[in-house]
This record gives structure tokens, C-alpha cells and sequence, in this order.
């Protein structure tokens, strides 16, 4: 069969292979010809996900096989021509003038073949861009099983995408009708995620949770079909941290917080990265202080007469406002001691005081 190689090659980079198999059968590739058309499936079974894209070829004779997938994609990579011809000779699969060990008439694993109930259609670059929006807030901590990865509900009648490592918080929304759910994405196939589905083509995601303790979502378009298993957990009401915004509102400029805070974290020393905001008669300065003097200062102006001040991660803060489209957002407070709250079209932003 002929393929063009930089279909394949695109096809083989929406696989995510950054962490290793535990299994020798996971390191895998499975392929097989359906009429004109080519099934890369790729199954990891210690993180309890597969992947199958569909690609175009010109098909000479069935196969149904599998190769070892680190040697295959180096094979591929390799190959200057604009097309790749495979072949199968004995147990070897021949890649233009290249081969490489084959196992034949390889069974495809049936454990993700399970009855789904379809919870909502949105183009599928939507749903990957919202989920790199809130990616920044997921838990690294090994120990949270329930945060570390984004929650995804329907609460409100709306799609929410929900992140956070307890210290700041993003909440990402869209207007789409969904099936009542609220599951937890893990953090490794938000990154799946978000590599292989990257077009404007309409993607459907559907949940299997007929066995407890063990829900399944299937994500797929037309040549793309990614099978994961979800968290097993409760997400955190985060509700209950909106109930504590305050009424304090204040209008801002996004580039140009960020540029500061960017300048203004490059001076601090500590861990927490601390950076003090000073509100004060629609001025809002922006300190480092170190030693009780001050290293750093600069100002910006504010649509707010408050007069407030609390000390922040300039570290957490920017991964808020890089997440934010908008380039006027709003600001919520209650006083130096309550969360922060950064609004803008269809997002919020959490983030906690530091004490200075």
C-alpha cells in the first residue's frame, strides 16, 4: 500500500508517548486495512487508554498486524520521499526500503468496547483550546488523585471545563447543550487530548459507566477515536469558593498586568514569587519587596476607587491571565485576606492571597 508520509507522519504524532509502557504489549502499534483506508490503534493498558486514527492509502492487500511503535515512528521519520510504500515480507514489514520485525494477525484488544451514552457534539478545536485554557491550574500533587486532572460537568445547563491545585483556580465555559455528568479528565490524557484533536471538525464525546468504580469516555470524530478511563473520585465543589467572591469590582488591562507582573516577578526571591498589589483611587501599583524596602515598583491604570492591599504568586497569576482572550478583564475582591477573582468572557479565574 502507498500513503503519503506526511499524512502518516501526522498521524503518528497524535499519539502521546511521553510516558513509558509498564506492559510489553503496550508498546505496540496495531495496524489494519479497512478498504481504502489504513487503522493505526495504539493501546496502553497501564494508563487504561487507546487511540485509533483512521488515515487514506492505496490499499494492494489486507493487513493485520502489529509493530513495535518506538522503531516504527523512527522508521517513518527517516524517509525523505513524499510517499511510503508498506509491504509485508515473511514476518518482516518493509517501509520503503527500510523493515522492521512484524507480529501477524495480531488480535485488537476488545476491553474499551463498552455501551456509551452520548453527553454532547462541539468542534473539536473548541474543546481542545478550552482545554489548554484551564491545563495551567491541575494538581501536581501525587496525593490528590481528585484535582489532578479537569473536571467536566454540565452544572448551570453549560459545559464546564474545572482546574485547580488548591491555590488558584480556572474555570473554562461554553454555551453547548450536554447530557447530565460530571466526571474527572486525568492530567495525562488532557494532554492526549489536546494533541490529537486539533481541526474544526465535529467531535462527540460519550461516557460508559456500567461498571462501577470504572467510567469510561470515548472521544471521536471521523478519522480519530480516543478511549480513556476517567478518575474515580469526587471533584471538589468549587461552587462554594464562588459564594465567597466580593462585591469590590475593578476593571483592568490584561496585556498590560501581565507585562508587569512578568517585570515584577523577575525581581522576586521567594518561592511563592509574592508581588503586591496596591489599589488605591484607579491606580493599581505593583511591588517586590525584599528586607522591607522596596526592589521593584510600577503603576497602571484602573477603572476603581478601592482601596486595597494583598500580596499574590506572580507565578500563578500569569498562568490566569495567559489563559484569558479577552484583553479587558475584571477584577473581584472582598479585602486582603479573601480570594481574588479574574472574570472574562465565558472564564474565571481563582486565586488565593498570599500574606505579606
Amino acid at each position: 500500500m502507498k500513503i503519503k508520509t506526511k499524512t502518516l507522519v501526522n498521524a503518528l504524532s497524535q499519539i502521546d508517548l511521553d510516558k513509558k509502557a509498564i506492559d510489553e504489549s503496550s508498546n505496540l502499534l496495531l495496524l489494519n486495512t479497512i478498504e481504502n483506508k489504513l487503522s493505526l490503534n495504539y493501546t496502553h493498558h497501564s494508563l487504561d487508554t487507546r487511540i485509533n486514527i483512521v488515515i487514506d492509502c492505496e490499499v494492494v492487500s489486507d493487513i493485520n498486524i502489529a509493530v513495535e511503535i518506538q522503531e516504527f515512528i523512527k522508521l517513518v521519520k527517516i524517509i525523505k520521499s513524499d510517499t511510503i510504500t508498506l509491504s509485508i515480507d515473511c514476518n518482516k514489514l518493509k517501509i520503503n526500503n527500510y523493515s522492521i520485525l512484524i507480529f501477524k494477525d495480531y488480535a485488537l484488544t476488545t476491553s474499551f468496547e463498552k455501551e456509551y451514552t452520548k453527553i454532547l457534539e462541539m468542534p473539536s478545536n473548541q474543546f481542545a483550546k478550552m482545554l489548554n485554557q484551564v491545563k495551567p491550574a491541575i494538581s501536581k500533587d501525587p496525593a490528590r488523585c481528585d484535582i489532578k486532572g479537569v473536571n467536566i460537568n454540565n452544572i448551570n445547563n453549560k459545559l464546564n471545563l474545572v482546574s485547580t491545585d488548591s491555590k488558584f483556580m480556572i474555570i473554562k465555559t461554553a454555551d453547548i447543550y450536554t447530557q447530565d455528568f460530571n466526571e474527572i479528565i486525568p492530567d495525562f490524557a488532557v494532554k492526549q487530548i489536546i494533541k490529537a484533536f486539533k481541526s474544526d471538525e465535529l467531535i462527540t464525546l460519550s461516557l460508559d459507566k456500567t461498571i462501577k468504580y470504572n467510567s469510561f469516555l470515548k472521544i471521536e470524530s471521523n478519522n480519530i477515536s480516543l478511549v480513556l478511563r476517567l478518575i474515580d473520585d469526587e471533584y471538589p465543589d468549587y461552587t462554594k469558593i464562588l459564594s465567597l467572591v466580593g462585591n469590590e469590582v475593578v476593571i483592568v488591562n490584561k496585556k498590560e498586568l501581565m507585562a508587569i507582573t512578568q517585570e515584577a516577578m523577575a525581581i522576586t526571591t521567594d518561592n511563592q514569587n509574592t508581588i503586591i498589589f496596591n489599589f488605591e483611587n484607579n491606580i493599581l501599583e505593583i511591588k517586590v519587596k525584599r528586607q522591607n524596602k522596596i526592589r521593584y515598583s510600577n503603576q497602571m491604570a484602573i477603572k476603581s476607587l478601592m482601596k486595597l492591599e494583598m500580596g499574590f504568586d506572580a507565578g500563578k497569576l500569569l498562568n490566569i491571565l495567559k489563559s484569558i482572550d479577552d484583553d479587558i478583564i475584571t477584577l473581584k475582591l472582598k479585602d486582603s485576606q479573601g480570594i481574588m477573582q479574574i472574570e472574562a468572557d465565558n472564564f474565571i479565574g481563582i486565586i488565593m492571597p498570599i500574606r505579606i
